[in-house]
């Protein structure tokens, strides 16, 4: 199989039959920061309606068997943000130097650009991941879009909460109250180019905001009489130590007022009342300024991060071709 010339490989469609298969190659070709892929994960990641492996998974082979693999995930909250979102590729370490995982990227973006026309890809690396980042800019036409830290309090037992901001009320929604003053003013801060974009789909955050599938304790507003101006939700993953704050936003109009710092003050120590012994959360494109500023005045600590790539799904001029060695 390694003799192989790079034109006798091919590139098709994921059938049932492939996940073995495409498991190995995951695993043999993955970063070694990341977990470990097994055929229960695999169909996890498929277990939205909205995917499909038969179509959303391309599998590259030769004549003995596969050989590399790309995945697709055009779920609708992204495709109304203008992209899809991508995982690989993926390919055997002896197939790594002769162009494999260029045929699987066209390959894709030819099948999103007929499906979804005018969507950009858009796929994310470890910030560490130095020969990735070389081969999605200069050898497929990728451009930085943003990047994201991920960060961790590791005692929120010693942060307590001050004197709310004067003029403000704060509190945790009771389970089952309305959502729709939420959903509004989160869409609202999300819809200023300072906070950049977020993932959530407004029917998704709507069942966070209801506590449907979160305890009590766990979506926190911040209110000027009636009106909500502030948003911090906490989730608690079960079976781990930790919490993770995976919003937090002020309306434009009230930042600046110590509100973001007192609702993150509230969320650390709600989580250690939780029995949590750390809490992580991830900061994002223009956020990321005053962002990585407040999070490490409160005592969180860099852990990680990584950078988010996009390109048109079908490039407008062909791309300097690999050589096979």
């Amino acid at each position: 199989m390694g003799g192989m010339s790079a034109s006798s490989i091919r590139v098709r469609n994921f059938t049932a039959g492939d996940v073995a298969a495409v498991v190995d190659i995951y695993n043999q070709a993955r970063p070694i920061e990341v977990a470990q892929l097994t055929e229960d994960r695999f169909w996890g990641w498929f277990a939205d309606p909205a995917l499909d492996p038969t179509r959303d998974v391309l599998v590259a082979e030769d004549d003995e068997g596969p050989v590399g693999i790309i995945a697709s995930f055009p779920w609708p909250n992204h495709l109304a943000l203008g992209y899809v979102f991508f995982v690989g590729p993926s390919v055997l370490p002896e197939f790594q130097a002769r162009g494999v995982g260029r045929m699987l990227v066209d390959a894709l973006g030819a099948e999103v650009a007929a499906r979804h026309p005018g969507k950009q890809l858009q796929t994310r690396l470890n910030q560490a991941n130095q020969k990735a980042h070389r081969f999605l800019t200069e050898q497929l036409g990728f451009h930085v879009d943003r990047q994201f830290w991920q960060m961790s309090h590791q005692a929120p037992g010693k942060v307590h909460p001050g004197p709310a901001p004067a003029g403000f009320d704060f509190a945790y929604l009771e389970p089952g109250a309305g959502a729709e003053e939420v959903v509004a003013v989160y869409q609202q801060i999300l819809n200023d180019p300072v906070a950049g974009r977020h993932l959530l789909d407004p029917e998704e955050l709507e069942r966070w905001a209801s506590l449907g599938t979160f305890a009590a304790n766990s979506f926190q507003v911040a209110r000027k009489g009636d009106q909500v101006i502030g948003l911090c939700f906490e989730a608690f993953p079960p079976g781990t130590d930790h919490a993770q704050v995976e919003f937090l936003g002020v309306l434009p109009g009230y930042r600046g007022q110590g509100l973001a710092l007192h609702l993150l003050q509230r969320a650390l120590a709600n989580a250690h009342a939780a029995g949590k012994r750390c809490v992580r959360l991830e900061v994002t494109g223009g956020d990321a300024g005053p962002g990585l500023t407040l999070y490490q005045r409160l005592g969180f600590e860099v852990t990680g991060g990584e950078v988010f790539y996009q390109r048109d799904a079908k490039p407008t001029a062909p791309r300097p071709a690999l050589h096979a060695e």
